[in-house]
């Protein structure tokens, strides 16, 4: 073999992974276009829903049952956009969605936000997922430890 067929096959191989790390480059891209435009969109409807409680029935939540709960829906919503974060956040980074940080436990031990989660977010304002049910089997032990504590 000649040195032109050897630097042939060099230069074509090598076109090959240029292309490769092309198309991962631009599939990463369109990740976080996706991502940043479905946040961006998300805050929107947070907002939407901020400033006009009525609309929380689209989603089957009628918001006198929220102040029978203790609950706003100013909390309510930015409950809501907390956890949400945390979705986004280990939707972006593709991080173990089992784990939940200390931040995020110290939220959820609150009371409000265990409410809020458990009769007006969790299968509604949030589909069911790995990590909306990581929150939920936390949840729940939490409220089971406070029942238990409790006597009840």
């Amino acid at each position: 073999m000649d040195y032109s067929t050897v630097f042939s096959i060099i230069a074509i191989m090598l076109s090959g992974a240029s292309a490769w790390i092309a198309k991962r480059s631009l599939n990463a891209q369109i990740n976080v276009s996706k991502n940043a435009a479905l946040i961006a969109q998300t805050a929107l409807n947070e907002q939407r829903i901020a400033d006009n409680e009525g609309l929380l029935a689209l989603y089957g939540i009628d918001p006198k049952n929220l102040s029978n709960k203790g609950l706003t829906s100013a909390e309510l919503v930015y409950i809501w956009s907390d956890l949400r974060q945390g979705e986004i956040f280990h939707r972006i980074d593709d991080s173990d969605k089992n784990i939940l940080t200390e931040y995020r436990k110290n939220f959820l031990d609150n009371q409000k936000v265990q409410i809020a989660f458990s009769e007006f977010i969790y299968g509604k304002l949030m589909s069911k997922s790995d990590y909306t049910n990581t929150l939920k089997g936390y949840v729940d032990k939490q409220m089971a430890n406070k029942a238990n504590v409790l006597g009840r």
